[in-house]
């Protein structure tokens, strides 16, 4: 009766084999019944074997990850260093439950990640690398003054050749998402000599990269300038110079109402209404320069994106290229 009531279950089992165990190997001895014998050894060993071992929820782990499922490689990551904080691979656990959130474009998360690795001095020497990956979270967020400002630093004090040259790649297409069309090509056309350092740009085409590059110069763009003066000198028609020809028009025929009002106003003696009107007329004429100044920095942008997202259908992503080439 015993041994059916243990294999019930192995909860049920392990009850038994603390509450009954006792009793078994002191008042049952002399009547040679074991744990053996009633059937509860197996069920006490299924009960005490051990979970899995790190290095197994870490393969788990990393197949997660190359099967980009980075929602649950992350959990497991996690799991992993909850469970075995002092694994041998810890580090390299956390920077990739980082590079999970970048890839899932959970920004804050990898910065705020990102930022704890680095005020830890126990990664001192993962400094320069854990910065890189700071850097292509600052380009995804467009906050190219930020990764600028990164990249700067790792392109000149990197102690790793490839990381300087990783560096530079990215500083490369910063320039590019700038518009410094320039600076962009001077930067890749130096990695085509240089890239041998780095083994994960093998095969970028640097010289071409920077041909594309060298394009953007002659990139047709609005000046800003001209926009706001056409509109000074006529409402509307720095949005009609931008290719807003359906705003153009608005602001051309609001302008020109409001002005005939407050003319009309002033000719019949009617003060206030015409004090309104013109101020009104004043509102919507500096309104339109604004406007229109606006509209020919949306174009400029609107050209340059076009570009960047052009090489990078051409060439590869440049925030995930790395990632890709270095942790799959």
């Amino acid at each position: 009766m015993l041994a059916e009531f243990a294999r019930r279950g192995p909860l049920i089992g392990l009850l038994a084999v603390l509450v009954l165990a006792p009793q078994l190997l002191a008042g049952q001895a002399g009547m040679g019944h074991t744990m053996k014998d009633v059937g509860l050894l197996p069920v006490a060993e299924r009960a005490f074997q051990p979970a899995e071992s790190p290095a197994t929820i870490y393969d788990f782990a990393e197949s997660l990850f190359r099967e980009k499922d980075y929602e649950t490689a992350a959990v497991q990551y996690r799991l992993l260093l909850h469970l075995a904080p002092d694994f041998k691979l810890s580090a390299r656990c956390r920077i990739k439950i980082a590079l999970c959130y970048i890839l899932l474009g959970r920004f804050d998360e990898a910065q705020a990640r990102l930022g704890r690795m680095l005020s830890d001095e126990t990664l001192s020497r993962m400094w320069d690398e854990l910065s890189l990956w700071q850097a292509v979270c600052f380009l995804s967020e467009k906050d190219y003054v930020g990764a600028l400002e990164r990249l700067t630093v790792l392109s000149r004090d990197a102690q790793a050749g490839e990381v300087r040259a990783y560096a530079f790649y990215l500083l490369g297409w910063t320039f590019l998402s700038l518009g410094d069309w320039a600076q962009a090509a001077r930067v890749f056309t130096m990695l085509s000599h240089t890239s041998s350092e780095a083994p994960a740009l093998a095969g970028v085409e640097m010289e071409s990269l920077a041909k594309a590059a060298e394009s953007g110069i002659r990139l047709r763009q609005k000046s800003p300038l001209i926009a706001g003066v056409l509109s000074v000198c006529l409402p509307g028609a720095g949005h009609f110079y931008c290719g807003k020809f359906r705003n153009g028009g608005v602001a051309m025929v609001l302008n020109a109402a409001f002005v005939a009002a407050s003319v009309e106003s002033f000719h019949k003696d009617v003060y206030a209404a015409g004090a309104v009107a013109s101020s009104v007329a004043l509102v919507f004429y500096s309104g339109t320069i604004y406007g229109a100044i606006n509209a020919a920095h949306k174009f400029n942008r609107a050209r340059r994106e076009q570009l960047v997202s052009k090489l990078r259908r051409k060439f590869g992503d440049e925030r995930f290229l790395l990632i890709d080439r270095l942790y799959r």
